[in-house]
């Protein structure tokens, strides 16, 4: 607005008359006897019979006017207009000073103006309180013509400000007393940047503003609720005005568009790149996508930033700690924080959400290669939704991972390669990879080279594997209500006891790997169904493995469908008496202190080979005796004597084992 203007708001109404207009008489359908001005069905053709002729645009072109001309002496001492629809254009209203209300619709269609005398357009509206719509009409038998619904809705009262057309100096007037309209549309020139006016307003259903720069909308101080605003502009910070509205009038549908009829609105998107441009977000309560990026250091004081709507990220900068945005409480996208070499502290104490903003964005949190990190402290967070995923990763010097209240991940929970952290506890974690679009939900944590424990008392569900890997401390693992998983690993770790005999898993690619843990001693997983293989090896205190439910082991992938024991030195149990079908190979071999294969003796079918070898004390292997088939090879087995062998291979009914090297030499 310029300096020289004193009044404001948004109707602007030209004083200069088009030469000829008032040649024409003015238009004489209706009267303002008393006061009211309202039609009374006289110039109505057969054609119209619906139409009100103040439905005509009172232009001062009397052919685009079917001949019909007015000027704002036809309303001279009304105080109240009656008529479905009201266009008037490039008229003074000083005769509308009594007018305090409208019936039906308003246009003022402004298409220049000399801005000499801009500060007294508006002088006839001033006292204009409401608009209302014609089912709102005072009694008239002269309304007959005037229906109250169209297209069988109730017909909206309306109020349309046009002066899209107007100079680069746009005046700016206020209608101080307007209080009720339901449908308010404001149409402005490149000179609008912001609303001011329309202060006295309390009630309106719908706004929709169009005005190229626009920047702010300061007015409406008395409006409570509006159901819905939408605001087209070209204003490269339309995206943050649209947030500022939403914060007012939350309940509201906010629309921000660049043109109209577009389908997705203009989102409200900062990168900072340098200290000085912190001043850009310093009083920002909501952002959609924020980028920092590059900066030396945060601002001179906390950001009130409270939400997020698209993403947080977070990348090669010289920050140190990242206290400056404490206030955040939701992000509708991601959050990333990567590459901030100097970054010793993450802590978000109110972030309680990250994802599921608008079109479902997925709520990955990425924490990965801070070198110098130390702590991550997420107190209040508690889920990651859509097919968001957590990841915190290559961060060398982290020792603290705090995340007491998270509850839900919908994608991938990933802990890897964080070298001084010692302890991982998800006290209220249920659920992995049940996001909305979540492709896995595996839980991975590898090669965390001192941790010693990991603790999730509360794990339900893992859409996905759960591997547990290259962590050569940790001795401990526990999570006792886990009642599904879609495969399990477990790898070079000093983890005594694996028991999720509670648990179900089953489906094709549910492998099954337990490989190099050097102090296991028992696996319990209770429930399995099936798998795509199952390896347990090179476990040298290994005694006891279970899975009694397992029933299948199958993959179409032909490197799969696998089951092996191997190289496992102290085991003596093996329980899977559900188990029956192996599609690919099976392999016995290098188990010291086996005896006896009868926790196997359901399996009737391997469509691969079956190798016995190298067992130490085993000394039958009459729990095969089901299978129809057998191929491969049963040997160097120093404890197998003949006589068993024998029985085995009778029972079967086709193929033949190379048999060698058992109990005293025997080969068959």
């Amino acid at each position: 607005m310029k300096s020289g203007n004193t009044t404001r708001g948004l109707i602007l109404l030209a004083t200069t008359l088009c030469m000829g207009c008032l040649d024409y008489s003015p238009y004489d359908g209706g009267t303002c006897a008393s006061g009211k001005f309202e039609d009374d069905g006289r110039g109505v053709s057969e054609s119209d019979e619906f139409l009100s002729p103040l439905d005509r645009n009172f232009t001062t072109d009397p052919i685009q006017s079917r001949g019909v001309s007015v000027d704002a002496s036809s309303f001279e001492g009304c105080s109240v207009l009656v008529g479905s629809r009201f266009r008037i254009e490039d008229y003074e209203f000083y005769s509308l000073s009594g007018l305090t209300e409208v019936y039906g619709s308003l246009t003022l269609n402004v298409a220049s103006f000399n801005g000499s005398v801009a500060n007294d357009i508006l002088t006839g509206l001033k006292n204009l309180r409401v608009v209302k719509s014609l089912t709102e009409r005072p009694g008239s038998t002269s309304l007959r013509t005037l229906p109250a619904v169209e297209d069988g809705e109730p017909q909206l009262s309306q109020l349309t400000l046009n002066f899209a057309v107007t100079p680069p100096e746009d005046i700016i007037a206020d209608l101080p007393s307007l209080k009720s309209v339901d449908r308010l549309t404001i149409t402005g020139g490149d000179g609008l940047t912001n609303i001011e006016g329309f202060n006295a307003l309390e009630s309106v259903k719908e706004i929709l503003i169009t005005a190229p720069n626009l920047s702010s909308v300061s007015g409406f101080q008395s409006l409570a609720t509006v159901e819905s605003i939408t605001v087209i502009s070209q204003n490269s910070e339309l995206g943050c005005l649209s947030g500022s509205l939403q914060r007012r009038w939350p309940s509201a549908k906010i629309s921000a568009l660049k043109e109209p009829g577009d389908t997705q609105p203009v989102r409200c998107n900062f990168l900072i790149k340098s200290n000085e441009d912190w001043a850009k977000i310093a009083n920002a309560e909501g952002v959609a996508d924020l980028t920092i990026s590059g900066v030396t250091s945060g601002p001179s004081g906390d950001l009130s930033l409270k939400t997020i709507t698209g993403n947080l990220t977070i990348q090669g900068t010289e920050l140190t700690e990242l206290s400056f945005l404490k206030n955040i409480e939701s992000i509708g996208g991601r959050l990333t924080i990567t590459n901030n070499p100097q970054l010793s502290t993450i802590e978000f104490p109110a972030l309680i959400a990250t994802g599921g903003g608008s079109g479902g964005l997925d709520g990955t949190l990425l924490i990965d290669s801070n070198s110098a990190l130390q702590s991550v402290s997420l107190p209040a967070l508690k889920s990651i939704n859509e097919s968001g995923s957590l990841t915190v990763a290559n961060c060398m010097a982290l020792g603290t991972l705090a995340l007491p209240n998270i509850e839900f991940i919908g994608g991938q929970l990933t802990i890897r390669n964080n070298l001084p952290l010692t302890t991982i506890d998800l006290p209220r974690l249920m659920y992995t990879g049940e996001g909305a679009g979540a492709v896995s939900g595996t839980l991975l944590i590898d090669s965390n080279s001192a941790l010693q424990s990991v603790s999730l008392p509360a794990l339900k569900g893992v859409n996905g594997s759960l591997v547990v890997a290259n962590c050569m401390t940790l001795a401990s693992f526990t999570a006792p209500n886990l009642s599904e998983y879609d495969g399990f690993q477990m790898a070079n770790t000093s983890v005594r006891e694996i028991d999720f005999s509670n648990a179900s898993a089953g489906g094709s690619n549910s492998a099954v790997r337990v490989v190099q843990n050097a102090q296991l001693r028992r696996v319990d997983l209770g429930g399995i169904g099936n798998a795509s293989l199952v390896e347990v090896s090179r476990n040298e205190r290994l005694n006891e493995f279970r899975a009694p439910k397992l029933v299948m082991i199958f993959s179409d992938d032909s490197s799969e469908g696998y089951l092996t024991f191997a190289d496992n030195k102290a085991l003596t149990t093996i329980d899977l008496t559900g188990l029956t079908f192996v599609t690919t190979h099976f392999t016995i071999s290098q188990n010291d202190k086996l005896e006896s294969l009868q926790g196997l003796n359901r399996i009737n079918r391997v469509e691969g080979e079956v190798l016995v070898q190298g067992n130490a004390t085993l000394a039958s292997v009459l729990g095969l005796i089901n299978l129809t088939s057998i191929s491969g090879s049963i040997s160097d087995n120093p404890s197998l004597d003949c006589e068993g062998i024998r029985i085995l291979l009778i029972s079967i009914s086709n193929g033949m084992p190379e048999v060698r090297n058992n109990l005293d030499g025997c080969s068959l």
